[in-house]
């Protein structure tokens, strides 16, 4: 699925992810109520790193409903580590465009409580703007027991709404918040429980979510193994 080669000396690092959850929710917007299953394989060399994502759902035609690629590079200073990237998004199954991104993510993970701010660009199909604000604290329980609290806020542009929602207006998406618990097996083997609910916080975005999505708020539950090579 991702083939890579790192114009460096450091030594390639793979992880995949196979994880299971109830829907299927991209930035608040319900794509799927069935269950989905997603493996997603990331390569890093470096500071690179590449990756592949598909998803597919458990209980209709179990396709390919959409496909992630993502391409990262990372910057690390004292306090802050700044990240850019692309990504493209693709429905091979759907009469759904594909569109591609640019992001810069800055964080500051040294924090008790970590915060994120990542500005997200449309360079394919309508040019909008999303920026989502992030915090998140983990917590250790045992040497292999992890527990994670997390919440964000997201900001899109009148280009961004029309283009998902038919609203023409920049104000604030959706927020999330949610919980997980990380057991390390080993030191190449991982999973993780997790759940979150997520809802849009302004009245219009949320009433046209609920007209196209059918629902302005869910919550979902999953499981994920992860594996490092």
């Amino acid at each position: 699925m991702l083939l890579v080669a790192a114009a460096n000396s450091h030594a390639a690092d793979a992880r995949l992810d196979l994880t299971a959850s109830s829907e299927h929710v991209w930035r608040g917007q319900v794509l799927s109520e069935d269950a989905i299953f997603t493996p997603a394989l990331s390569v890093s060399a470096g500071r690179a790193t590449l990756s592949a994502a598909a998803v597919y759902d458990l209980e209709n035609d179990r396709e390919a409903g959409r496909i992630d690629l993502d391409a990262a590079y990372r910057v690390l200073f004292d306090y802050v580590n700044l990240e850019g990237g692309i990504s493209s998004y693709s429905y091979p199954n759907s009469a759904a465009e594909s569109t591609a991104e640019l992001r810069l993510k800055a964080s500051i993970p040294d924090f008790f409580i970590v915060p994120a701010l990542s500005l997200y660009r449309d360079i394919d199909e309508h040019g909008g703007f999303y920026a989502l604000l992030e915090i998140a604290h983990e917590r250790e329980i045992s040497e292999v027991l992890f527990l994670n609290l997390a919440a964000s806020i997201g900001w899109a542009d009148a280009d961004y709404h029309t283009y998902y929602f038919s609203e023409d207006v920049s104000a604030w998406n959706d927020a999330l918040f949610s919980l997980s618990a990380r057991w390390d097996v080993n030191n190449q083997t991982s999973l993780r429980v997790f759940g979150s609910c997520s809802f849009f916080v302004d009245g219009m975005v949320g009433d046209a979510a609920e007209a196209t999505y059918d629902r302005d708020a869910t919550s979902l539950a999953g499981i994920s193994l992860s594996l490092l090579f």
